[in-house]
């Protein structure tokens, strides 16, 4: 996955020459520069000398019409990072990405620019700026850009951080195993299974080991088959004196019928309530891949409504249902409602099984898409998706794939704007990055 990390400090650009000349700076401390290498390329094509600046190259036709007091930015690589300069009305936005595996630079980056900006820029400009870096956040590069002052996108905080231990993990690795997972379901609801009902190539006393099952000892009449106690251990069997008799048949519990049985722990039991066991191995396979844990939320819940995980990160709100079995168009109708209703851009159903061909012909229909209308990096209007991951097997691979999708649609969201002034560079950009997963993986 890639890391997308914003700064901003209150430092106005004036205007595009000021950028080119802090660029200049920046290409001597091995940043490469992307717009004005295009334009460095076209005036050495012609040898051409002189003071040519990277907007008099892109405004103009076909877009004339330039938006006033804003120059369009920079973008730089450097190694394995990719940084984008963002001028904005009363300040400055500086953004780096990365592969998750890769040591972050953004700090190093933002400390480059101020040396480049106070070694190219007059004195007097730069009393009026101020290089304190804020973090910042994906909305407020749209909405430092392109909404009007007062509007804010609704933020709801819902749910909680996902909390588990690393045994839970450990027995959410056992559940894995189809086989495993259904001898404890079926084990929940039969309370209790006698040793010689284990299915073959189970492997109980890792079971045991780890604290999924427990074993205990079935005490039953000889006379009528009733059961009279259940016991711990066999130590307990043993401690227990003559005297302790069977009301029915006058036997010692030792002369009865000892049997060996399994009941699940109460970890087991919390485990595979709710499918949490789930949660937590999809939770693991995003934090494998680069998420953070305070991009997530479970236990979504308002007037009953309840989603499984939140992925709220890059502007995306992005909701998974997980079902440990077939997901039907009964599942479909109300995972539908619950993404619109909280403001969701996506919705991500992962089942061990499948999902059905109507549930997914519905949740198609459902999906309101629009295309993004000329100079905006976001869309107009709402945008909802749904998509599928099928199959125990596909999942962690379908995660990685959706999460690394979420990283390159928030890149190419912030140098889509270059767009605006007549230069495309996210086909360059989704290939650099394209090349840094494949080399990473």
């Amino acid at each position: 996955m890639f890391v997308i990390e914003g700064r901003e400090a209150r430092a106005e650009i004036k205007d595009q020459e000021e950028i080119d000349r802090i660029a200049e700076k920046l290409a001597e401390k091995g940043y490469t520069k992307v717009l004005g290498s295009v334009v460095d390329a076209l005036c050495n094509a012609a040898s051409v000398r002189g003071q040519i600046t990277t907007d008099q190259i892109l405004y103009g036709r076909p877009y004339p019409r330039r938006r006033q007091g804003v120059p369009i930015g920079e973008m730089f690589f450097r190694g394995q990072s990719g940084f984008v300069a963002l001028p904005v009305r009363g300040g400055l936005q500086v953004w780096g990405f990365r592969h998750h595996t890769c040591q972050s630079t953004i700090e190093q980056f933002c400390q480059d620019f101020e040396e480049a900006a106070k070694a190219s820029l007059d004195g007097r400009r730069l009393r009026g700026m101020d290089f304190t870096w804020q973090s910042a956040s994906m909305q407020s590069a749209s909405r430092a850009r392109y909404w009007e002052e007062g509007e804010e996108a609704e933020e709801i905080e819902l749910g909680t951080l996902p909390s588990y231990t690393s045994e839970e993990v450990d027995l959410t690795k056992l559940l894995l195993h189809r086989s495993v997972r259904t001898f404890v379901l079926r084990l929940a609801q039969v309370k209790k299974a006698r040793a010689v009902d284990v299915s073959e190539g189970i492997d109980v006393q890792e079971l045991i080991d780890k604290g999924l099952i427990r074993q205990e000892y079935l005490i039953i009449c000889r006379e009528d088959s009733h059961t009279i106690s259940i016991l711990p251990s066999q130590e307990s069997l043993e401690q227990i004196g003559e005297e302790v008799r069977c009301p029915t048949c006058s036997r010692s519990f030792r002369e009865e019928l000892v049997q060996e049985i399994y009941v699940l722990t109460d970890q087991a039991r919390s485990l595979i309530s709710g499918s949490r066991w789930m949660s937590i191995w999809v939770t693991e396979i995003l934090l494998e891949n680069g998420v953070e844990k305070e991009n997530l939320r479970w236990g979504l819940e308002i007037n009953g409504e309840e989603l499984d995980i939140l992925l709220n990160i890059w502007g995306h709100k992005v909701f998974f249902e997980l079902k440990d079995r077939e997901f039907g168009l009964g599942d479909a109708y109300p995972f539908v409602y619950r993404v619109s209703r909280y403001g969701g851009s996506l919705g991500v159903v992962v089942t061990t099984d499948k999902v059905a061909k109507d549930a997914k012909r519905f949740m198609k229909e459902q999906g309101i898409r629009t295309a993004r209308l000329p100079g905006l990096p976001v869309p107009a209007f709402p945008v909802i998706d749904f998509r599928t991951i099928e199959g125990e097997s596909n999942i962690p691979k379908g995660v990685n794939d959706l999460v690394n999708e979420l990283a390159k649609s928030a890149a190419l969201t912030l140098v889509s704007r270059f767009g605006e002034f007549g230069l495309n560079v996210e086909p360059v950009v989704e290939a650099w990055l394209d090349a840094q997963i494949s080399q990473n993986a």
